[in-house]
Protein backbone atom coordinates (compact mmCIF):
# COMPACT_ATOMS: atom_id res chain seq x y z
CA UNK A 1 0.00 0.00 0.00
CA UNK A 2 2.75 2.28 0.73
CA UNK A 3 4.27 1.49 -2.18
CA UNK A 4 1.44 2.02 -4.47
CA UNK A 5 0.93 5.61 -2.62
CA UNK A 6 4.42 6.46 -3.00
CA UNK A 7 4.33 5.73 -6.74
CA UNK A 8 0.81 8.19 -6.93
CA UNK A 9 2.65 11.20 -5.44
CA UNK A 10 6.15 10.33 -7.76
CA UNK A 11 4.36 10.03 -10.70
CA UNK A 12 1.13 12.27 -10.66
CA UNK A 13 1.03 14.31 -7.38
CA UNK A 14 5.15 16.15 -7.00
CA UNK A 15 5.35 17.76 -10.44
CA UNK A 16 1.87 19.61 -10.53
CA UNK A 17 2.45 20.77 -6.85
CA UNK A 18 5.39 21.85 -7.22
CA UNK A 19 3.74 23.75 -10.50
CA UNK A 20 1.05 25.04 -8.46
CA UNK A 21 3.86 26.62 -5.69
CA UNK A 22 5.22 28.96 -8.43
CA UNK A 23 2.46 29.86 -9.89
CA UNK A 24 1.20 31.23 -6.49
CA UNK A 25 4.34 32.71 -5.65
CA UNK A 26 4.61 34.36 -9.73
CA UNK A 27 1.24 35.36 -9.35
CA UNK A 28 1.82 36.83 -6.13
CA UNK A 29 4.13 38.79 -7.62
CA UNK A 30 2.75 39.65 -10.72
CA UNK A 31 -0.06 41.44 -8.75
CA UNK A 32 2.53 43.43 -6.72
CA UNK A 33 4.40 44.52 -9.93
CA UNK A 34 1.06 45.38 -11.80
CA UNK A 35 2.53 42.24 -14.30
CA UNK A 36 -1.14 40.37 -14.10
CA UNK A 37 -3.34 41.09 -16.46
CA UNK A 38 -6.22 38.84 -18.14
CA UNK A 39 -4.12 38.33 -21.71
CA UNK A 40 -1.06 37.25 -19.48
CA UNK A 41 -2.92 34.30 -17.94
CA UNK A 42 -4.58 33.69 -21.56
CA UNK A 43 -1.43 33.59 -23.15
CA UNK A 44 -0.03 31.64 -20.16
CA UNK A 45 -2.49 28.99 -20.16
CA UNK A 46 -2.68 28.78 -24.22
CA UNK A 47 1.37 27.72 -23.42
CA UNK A 48 1.21 25.80 -21.55
CA UNK A 49 -1.54 23.86 -23.32
CA UNK A 50 1.26 23.71 -26.36
CA UNK A 51 4.16 22.50 -24.06
CA UNK A 52 1.69 19.61 -22.48
CA UNK A 53 -0.10 17.93 -26.13
CA UNK A 54 3.72 16.67 -26.96
CA UNK A 55 3.12 14.20 -23.69
CA UNK A 56 1.03 11.75 -26.16
CA UNK A 57 4.40 10.79 -27.17
CA UNK A 58 4.75 8.75 -24.06
CA UNK A 59 2.24 6.31 -26.01
CA UNK A 60 5.51 5.17 -27.66
CA UNK A 61 6.70 3.32 -24.71
CA UNK A 62 10.13 2.02 -25.12
CA UNK A 63 10.63 3.98 -28.75
CA UNK A 64 10.54 7.64 -26.69
CA UNK A 65 14.39 6.98 -25.95
CA UNK A 66 16.26 8.53 -27.42
CA UNK A 67 14.30 8.84 -30.95
CA UNK A 68 11.52 10.70 -29.29
CA UNK A 69 13.45 12.86 -26.96
CA UNK A 70 15.80 14.29 -29.22
CA UNK A 71 12.81 15.38 -31.60
CA UNK A 72 10.39 17.10 -28.61
CA UNK A 73 13.96 19.00 -27.36
CA UNK A 74 14.13 20.45 -31.11
CA UNK A 75 10.35 21.50 -30.81
CA UNK A 76 10.63 22.88 -27.50
CA UNK A 77 14.31 24.92 -28.54
CA UNK A 78 12.13 26.12 -31.91
CA UNK A 79 8.85 26.97 -30.21
CA UNK A 80 11.02 28.96 -27.50
CA UNK A 81 12.56 31.27 -30.43
CA UNK A 82 8.87 31.42 -31.94
CA UNK A 83 7.10 31.81 -28.08
CA UNK A 84 10.01 34.92 -27.49
CA UNK A 85 9.16 36.85 -30.95
CA UNK A 86 5.47 36.45 -30.05
CA UNK A 87 6.22 37.82 -26.73
CA UNK A 88 7.92 40.64 -27.96
CA UNK A 89 4.50 41.75 -29.47
CA UNK A 90 2.26 41.11 -26.81
CA UNK A 91 4.21 42.31 -24.23
CA UNK A 92 6.01 44.29 -25.99
CA UNK A 93 6.82 47.25 -22.91
CA UNK A 94 7.02 44.13 -19.77
CA UNK A 95 9.52 42.64 -22.15
CA UNK A 96 11.85 45.34 -23.08
CA UNK A 97 11.91 46.73 -20.00
CA UNK A 98 12.04 43.88 -17.85
CA UNK A 99 14.23 40.73 -18.37
CA UNK A 100 12.94 39.44 -14.94
CA UNK A 101 9.55 39.40 -15.95
CA UNK A 102 10.44 37.96 -19.58
CA UNK A 103 12.90 35.10 -17.82
CA UNK A 104 10.02 34.40 -14.49
CA UNK A 105 6.84 33.82 -16.96
CA UNK A 106 9.23 31.79 -19.26
CA UNK A 107 10.27 29.67 -16.77
CA UNK A 108 7.07 29.25 -14.59
CA UNK A 109 5.48 28.17 -18.29
CA UNK A 110 8.08 26.00 -18.92
CA UNK A 111 7.76 24.21 -14.69
CA UNK A 112 4.03 24.02 -15.81
CA UNK A 113 4.69 22.42 -18.61
CA UNK A 114 7.34 20.00 -17.05
CA UNK A 115 4.74 19.36 -14.64
CA UNK A 116 1.01 18.25 -16.74
CA UNK A 117 3.84 16.69 -19.31
CA UNK A 118 4.82 14.13 -16.88
CA UNK A 119 2.05 13.59 -15.49
CA UNK A 120 -0.29 13.02 -19.12
CA UNK A 121 3.24 10.97 -20.39
CA UNK A 122 2.81 8.81 -17.12
CA UNK A 123 -0.89 8.02 -18.16
CA UNK A 124 0.39 6.80 -21.61
CA UNK A 125 3.45 5.17 -20.90
CA UNK A 126 3.39 2.23 -18.54
CA UNK A 127 7.25 2.82 -17.31
CA UNK A 128 5.99 6.06 -15.58
CA UNK A 129 9.55 8.34 -16.29
CA UNK A 130 7.59 11.38 -17.01
CA UNK A 131 9.61 13.37 -14.77
CA UNK A 132 12.59 12.29 -16.43
CA UNK A 133 11.26 12.48 -19.70
CA UNK A 134 9.57 16.41 -18.78
CA UNK A 135 13.20 17.64 -18.64
CA UNK A 136 12.91 17.30 -22.70
CA UNK A 137 11.34 20.54 -21.91
CA UNK A 138 14.40 22.73 -20.97
CA UNK A 139 15.32 24.00 -24.45
CA UNK A 140 12.11 26.07 -24.37
CA UNK A 141 14.46 28.35 -22.05
CA UNK A 142 17.24 28.29 -23.90
CA UNK A 143 16.38 31.06 -26.81
CA UNK A 144 15.83 33.65 -23.96
CA UNK A 145 18.94 32.71 -21.81
CA UNK A 146 20.99 33.25 -25.05
CA UNK A 147 19.49 36.31 -26.52
CA UNK A 148 20.20 37.72 -23.18
CA UNK A 149 23.45 37.08 -22.94
CA UNK A 150 23.94 38.49 -26.38
CA UNK A 151 22.19 41.85 -25.33
CA UNK A 152 24.13 42.15 -22.54
CA UNK A 153 27.73 41.06 -24.72
CA UNK A 154 26.78 43.96 -27.04
CA UNK A 155 26.05 46.02 -24.66
CA UNK A 156 29.58 46.29 -23.00
CA UNK A 157 31.12 49.41 -23.73
CA UNK A 158 33.99 49.72 -26.42
CA UNK A 159 37.46 49.47 -25.04
CA UNK A 160 38.91 53.20 -24.06
CA UNK A 161 42.29 53.53 -25.29
CA UNK A 162 44.80 56.41 -26.30
CA UNK A 163 45.65 57.25 -29.71
CA UNK A 164 49.66 58.01 -30.26
CA UNK A 165 50.31 59.94 -33.50
CA UNK A 166 53.75 59.36 -34.98
CA UNK A 167 55.70 62.71 -35.80
CA UNK A 168 58.91 63.03 -37.96
CA UNK A 169 58.88 66.64 -36.62
CA UNK A 170 58.89 65.48 -32.48
CA UNK A 171 62.66 64.84 -31.02
CA UNK A 172 63.44 63.08 -28.07
CA UNK A 173 64.62 65.02 -25.15
CA UNK A 174 65.19 62.96 -22.44
CA UNK A 175 63.70 61.64 -19.34
CA UNK A 176 61.41 64.17 -17.25
CA UNK A 177 62.07 62.58 -14.43
CA UNK A 178 66.12 62.58 -13.53
CA UNK A 179 65.83 59.69 -10.49
CA UNK A 180 67.75 56.41 -11.82
CA UNK A 181 65.32 53.36 -11.66
CA UNK A 182 66.74 50.03 -12.69
CA UNK A 183 66.43 48.52 -16.48
CA UNK A 184 64.70 45.95 -17.80
CA UNK A 185 64.20 44.04 -21.15
CA UNK A 186 60.78 44.20 -22.86
CA UNK A 187 59.47 43.25 -26.29
CA UNK A 188 57.53 44.82 -28.43
CA UNK A 189 55.31 42.88 -31.17
CA UNK A 190 54.42 44.99 -34.52
CA UNK A 191 54.45 44.94 -38.57
CA UNK A 192 56.39 46.61 -40.51
CA UNK A 193 53.67 47.85 -43.13
CA UNK A 194 49.98 47.58 -43.21
CA UNK A 195 48.03 44.22 -43.65
CA UNK A 196 51.15 42.43 -42.68
CA UNK A 197 50.14 38.86 -41.23
CA UNK A 198 53.37 37.87 -39.92
CA UNK A 199 54.57 40.12 -37.24
CA UNK A 200 57.85 40.44 -35.14
CA UNK A 201 59.52 41.71 -32.13
CA UNK A 202 61.49 44.32 -31.39
CA UNK A 203 63.44 43.69 -27.95
CA UNK A 204 64.88 46.29 -25.86
CA UNK A 205 65.83 47.69 -22.62
CA UNK A 206 63.74 49.99 -20.33
CA UNK A 207 63.85 51.71 -17.76
CA UNK A 208 60.58 52.75 -15.09
CA UNK A 209 60.81 56.23 -15.80
CA UNK A 210 61.01 55.86 -19.49
CA UNK A 211 57.87 57.85 -20.73
CA UNK A 212 56.39 55.23 -23.37
CA UNK A 213 55.77 57.06 -26.45
CA UNK A 214 59.21 58.81 -26.61
CA UNK A 215 60.91 55.64 -25.84
CA UNK A 216 58.56 54.05 -29.08
CA UNK A 217 59.49 56.86 -31.23
CA UNK A 218 63.11 55.94 -30.75
CA UNK A 219 63.26 52.70 -31.00
CA UNK A 220 61.21 52.96 -34.55
CA UNK A 221 63.86 55.89 -35.76
CA UNK A 222 66.87 53.84 -34.48
CA UNK A 223 65.72 50.10 -36.18
CA UNK A 224 65.15 52.08 -39.23
CA UNK A 225 68.39 53.69 -39.29
CA UNK A 226 70.05 49.78 -39.13
CA UNK A 227 67.46 48.47 -41.42
CA UNK A 228 66.84 50.71 -43.96
CA UNK A 229 65.57 48.42 -46.94
CA UNK A 230 63.37 46.52 -44.64
CA UNK A 231 61.61 50.21 -42.56
CA UNK A 232 58.57 49.72 -40.35
CA UNK A 233 56.37 52.28 -42.65
CA UNK A 234 55.67 55.11 -40.48
CA UNK A 235 53.97 57.10 -43.40
CA UNK A 236 50.88 56.45 -45.09
CA UNK A 237 52.52 58.25 -48.33
CA UNK A 238 51.23 61.44 -46.86
CA UNK A 239 51.13 61.61 -43.29
CA UNK A 240 51.85 59.87 -39.88
CA UNK A 241 50.02 56.54 -38.64
CA UNK A 242 48.50 56.43 -35.48
CA UNK A 243 49.20 53.68 -33.13
CA UNK A 244 47.40 51.99 -30.17
CA UNK A 245 49.60 49.85 -27.74
CA UNK A 246 47.97 46.91 -25.09
CA UNK A 247 49.31 44.02 -23.52
CA UNK A 248 48.06 40.69 -23.49
CA UNK A 249 49.00 38.18 -21.51
CA UNK A 250 47.27 35.21 -22.90
CA UNK A 251 44.36 34.16 -24.73
CA UNK A 252 42.11 33.92 -21.92
CA UNK A 253 43.21 37.61 -20.44
CA UNK A 254 41.15 40.99 -22.15
CA UNK A 255 43.70 43.41 -23.44
CA UNK A 256 45.22 46.36 -21.15
CA UNK A 257 45.48 49.19 -23.18
CA UNK A 258 48.54 51.41 -22.64
CA UNK A 259 48.65 55.42 -22.08
CA UNK A 260 51.75 56.28 -24.24
CA UNK A 261 51.92 59.72 -22.43
CA UNK A 262 52.77 58.18 -19.29
CA UNK A 263 55.70 56.00 -18.43
CA UNK A 264 56.25 52.07 -17.98
CA UNK A 265 56.44 52.40 -14.24
CA UNK A 266 52.50 54.13 -14.33
CA UNK A 267 51.18 51.91 -16.85
CA UNK A 268 52.17 48.94 -14.58
CA UNK A 269 54.82 47.35 -17.40
CA UNK A 270 56.94 44.71 -16.58
CA UNK A 271 60.03 42.69 -17.20
CA UNK A 272 59.67 40.58 -20.24
CA UNK A 273 56.15 41.70 -20.70
CA UNK A 274 55.40 41.93 -24.44
CA UNK A 275 53.57 45.34 -25.25
CA UNK A 276 51.33 44.61 -28.73
CA UNK A 277 51.77 48.17 -31.10
CA UNK A 278 48.74 48.16 -33.88
CA UNK A 279 48.71 50.80 -36.81
CA UNK A 280 45.02 52.44 -36.55
CA UNK A 281 43.30 54.63 -38.69
CA UNK A 282 43.28 58.44 -38.07
CA UNK A 283 39.80 60.82 -37.77
CA UNK A 284 40.35 64.81 -38.09
CA UNK A 285 38.92 64.82 -34.74
CA UNK A 286 41.37 62.40 -33.16
CA UNK A 287 43.95 64.67 -35.15
CA UNK A 288 42.80 67.58 -33.15
CA UNK A 289 42.36 65.82 -29.66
Amino acid sequence: MDTYLNGIIANYLLMPLIAVVMGGIAIVVAKKNHFLTKKMILYFLSGCVILVLPSISGLFVYNFMPYGYILLQLFYFITGGLNLLIMDTVFEDSVKKHYIFEISFITVMTVAGMAFFSVFFNLCNKLHYGIWASTCLLPFLFPSVYRKACRSFWDIPVEVYKLWLYSSEQEYHGQEEPEYQPMFVIDVELTRKPGDTDPFRLTAKVSGNMNFGQWFKCLLDEYNKKTPSNPVQCYNGQEDYGWVFYVKHSYFHARRYIDPEMTFSANKLKREYTVVARRVFVTDKEKKN
